[in-house]
């Protein structure tokens, strides 16, 4: 006992110092392993070489759109529902945001931090994006329809009796599928210069209902497993 009342005053005397060194080592330490979002100027050069490759993260309750960044996930959104199927093109993410049950598609710059939603009602879903211009498909109470945002105004490009889905964009080329009958396809490619639509194949759902673009910009149309 009487070892213990020699030391209290010791203790006292070097226990708050010791913990002030203790944190600000330790909080040094966070500091600087802490993984700061980019920059505007090191995000460009970033994206010189690299693909954003955006990705649904779970939080909240809800699932975000993000993307990895230098060993962490940068967060574009923080709403109070699900965003889900991002993709992106350069700096332009788009992804389809769950308001009140229904697919609303939104376009973001990551270097300008620009947001523009793009759809306010209906059912909307499978985005896509290329040099910030995007399609997707839209419900119009009977068929799903491609409609397609210029940068600057939206339009509908299909209207028929059967639904059109699963669009995709490079340059001013649209390609989509339209589903005659349970296992009958058509891939459709559709030049937003001149407005007009041409037949690319035609065949069942395997061979046909995935329209895509290859690396090098030709089409392929099959289906292809993740």
């Amino acid at each position: 006992m009487g070892r213990l009342a020699v030391l209290l005053p010791f203790a006292r005397r070097w226990a708050p110092p010791l913990l002030l060194s203790l944190g600000l080592l330790f909080g040094f330490h966070a500091a600087v392993g802490a993984d700061p979002n980019p920059t505007t100027d090191e995000l460009a050069s970033y994206l010189q070489l690299h693909e954003l490759n955006p990705i649904t993260v779970q939080a909240a309750d809800f699932d975000q759109v993000g993307y990895a960044y230098n060993h962490h996930t940068v967060m574009l959104t923080s709403d109070g529902y699900n965003d889900v199927n991002p993709a992106s093109d350069g700096p332009y993410v788009v992804w389809q945001g769950i308001i009140n049950g229904s697919g609303q598609i939104f376009l973001y710059n990551v270097l300008t931090t620009g947001l523009t939603q793009l759809t306010n009602d209906g059912q909307n879903q499978s985005p896509a994006v290329n040099q910030g211009h995007v399609v997707w498909q839209a419900w119009d109470g009977h068929h799903w329809q491609v409609k397609y945002y210029d940068g600057t105004t939206v339009t509908q490009i299909t209207n028929a009796d059967q639904s059109s889905i699963r669009p995709s964009i490079r340059g001013q080329q649209i390609i989509y599928a339209v589903q005659l009958d349970t296992d009958s396809w058509q891939t459709m490619s559709y030049d937003t210069a001149s407005g007009t639509a041409t037949l690319l194949a035609s065949g069942d759902t395997v061979s046909t209902a995935y329209p895509h673009f290859n690396a090098d910009g030709s089409v392929s149309t099959a289906f292809t497993p993740y």
